[in-house]
């Protein structure tokens, strides 16, 4: 006799979805930035550039070239990290469509907190942002899309550990701490 039990729903509090949408943000930081519109291809040969060429241009010296290497090497994702990134993509189109305010502090939050040396109160200010506005808002949108996915029943996914480590540990979510209900 097979008893075909669902398992049991985890909702999804803000912590989890904070670290989910670091995780999507750090992914998406590590993908290659396009930007413009594509040059047409048939124009001209494609350029060619050897290792030489990049240090060279780089202005790096012979004993860096081996620490940016083994750096470019490095970086690697899980396989479905890019499917992880699109299912936070949908979060925002399907939570956050008619808070276009708080998504963008949210996306600025992330994106500062997965960028070294790029602080959010600095993003704000580049921005002409209040900061303390900012966040209030950035914790709107956590907010708003962990009560989407409980009420949409989505199930529980935690973000990948070895990703969110050096983003989230030790280091305080204003966000979500300290603000007014």
């Amino acid at each position: 006799m097979r008893q075909d039990t669902k398992p049991e729903f985890r909702a999804w509090d803000e912590e989890a979805v904070l670290h989910r949408l670091i995780e999507a943000a750090h992914v998406q930081r590590l993908l290659p930035a396009v930007s413009g519109p594509r040059s047409p291809r048939a124009s001209w040969p494609q350029v060619m550039r050897e290792w030489s060429d990049l240090v060279a241009q780089a202005g790096l010296e012979e004993d860096e070239t081996g620490q940016m290497a083994a750096a470019l090497r490095s970086i690697s994702l899980p396989p479905d990290a890019l499917t992880r990134l699109e299912e936070v993509y949908d979060w925002h189109r399907l939570f956050l469509k008619d808070r276009p305010a708080a998504a963008r502090c949210l996306w600025a939050f992330l994106i500062a907190r997965v960028t070294p040396r790029l602080t959010f109160a600095a993003l704000c200010r580049r921005r002409g942002w209040a900061r303390r506005t900012a966040y209030r808002r950035a914790g709107q949108a956590i907010e708003a899309v962990a009560k989407g996915l409980n009420t949409m029943m989505v199930p529980y996914a935690p973000a990948d550990p070895d990703i969110i480590a050096d983003y989230v540990e030790g280091r305080d979510a204003p966000c979500l701490r300290g603000r007014a209900a």
